[in-house]
C-alpha cells in the first residue's frame, strides 16, 4: 500500500480539481444513483464550502486521489442550538479505492472536528453500502432513514442520544439532502 496524505487543500488544487475527482468518483455508481453534486462548477463548490468551510484533499503516493469538505453549518431546532460540521463532497478516484484514503479523509475530518469540540454530520443514500461501511467504521452512528421509501441515512459522530438533537439534525439534513439526490 502507497504513502497516503491528507492535508488542506493547498492553492495549486483548484475547485475544478475537487470538481473533477467528484465526477470520477460518482460517474461509476452501480447501483443506478446519480449525485447532483457533479453537476456544480468548481465556482459552485467553493461557494457552498464557503470561505469558514474546510475543503481537504488527499493524496496517494503523490497523486490526488480524494477529497472531503467540512460545512460548519448552525442550526437552530426544536430547542436545539449547536454549530457542527457537515460531511460533503466525500469522493475517492475509482483508481485509488480500497489503499485507505476515505479512512484517512474520515479521521482528518474527525480530528477537526473534535479539535473544535464540534460534532460532525453526514447524510448519503441508504443503499450505498461502501460509504455506510467506512462511515460505521469510523464511528458514525445512523440516526435517521428518511426521504421516499425511507431513500437516505443521517449518521452522525460524537453524538449523544437526544430526541431533540434527532429530530433536529434529521428535518436539517432532509431539507437539504432533497435536492442533492435524484434517481
Amino acid at each position: 500500500m502507497g504513502s497516503v496524505r491528507v492535508l488542506q487543500k493547498p492553492e495549486m488544487v483548484s475547485y475544478d480539481d475537487i470538481h473533477d475527482i467528484i465526477v470520477s468518483a460518482h460517474a461509476s455508481l452501480d447501483n443506478g444513483i446519480t449525485l447532483n453534486s457533479t453537476k456544480l462548477t468548481g465556482s459552485d463548490l467553493s461557494r457552498i464550502i464557503g470561505p469558514s468551510g474546510i475543503c481537504l484533499v488527499a493524496y496517494l503516493d503523490n497523486r490526488l486521489a480524494g477529497t472531503a469538505s467540512i460545512c460548519w453549518e448552525q442550526i437552530d431546532r426544536w430547542g436545539y442550538h449547536e454549530i457542527f460540521g457537515t460531511v460533503r463532497f466525500l469522493a475517492v478516484e475509482p483508481w485509488a479505492r480500497g489503499k485507505g484514503i476515505g479512512t484517512a479523509l474520515m479521521r482528518e475530518v474527525i480530528s477537526i472536528c473534535s479539535a473544535q469540540n464540534r460534532k460532525s454530520i453526514l447524510s448519503t443514500v441508504y443503499n450505498n453500502k461502501v460509504a455506510k461501511a467506512l462511515y460505521r467504521k469510523n464511528n458514525y452512528i445512523p440516526i435517521r432513514h428518511y426521504g421516499e421509501g425511507h431513500y437516505c441515512v443521517t449518521m452522525a459522530h460524537g453524538v449523544e442520544k437526544s430526541r431533540c438533537f434527532f429530530f433536529s439534525i434529521t428535518s436539517f439534513l432532509y431539507s437539504r439532502a432533497k435536492h442533492m439526490i435524484r434517481r
